[in-house]
């Protein structure tokens, strides 16, 4: 069972990396925030070797952060939803 959820996550990822990982254009603040809300979301939906990441201190102060992070966030729920 471990093997088949560890494939499963490294299939997702694998499809993520090429999407929604290397995230949309935009400025480095931006960039980091989308590649943070992302793995964020995949670690909330359980997929293996993921860890939520935040820089509070950014995502407090830099709207550009914040948003990132919001829109990978959201982008990558419904990726985890759907390997669950």
């Amino acid at each position: 069972m471990r093997l088949i959820l560890a494939l499963g996550g490294l299939a997702l990822l694998l499809g993520c990396s090429q999407d929604t990982m290397t995230g949309p254009e935009g400025p480095p603040e931006y960039r980091e925030g989308y590649a943070h809300g992302c793995e964020s979301a995949l670690a909330q939906s359980g997929i293996p070797n993921t860890t939520p990441k935040q820089n509070e201190a950014r995502f407090a102060e830099d709207p550009q952060y914040r948003q990132g992070w919001d829109d990978g966030f959201s982008d990558c729920a419904a990726e985890g939803s759907s390997a669950s």
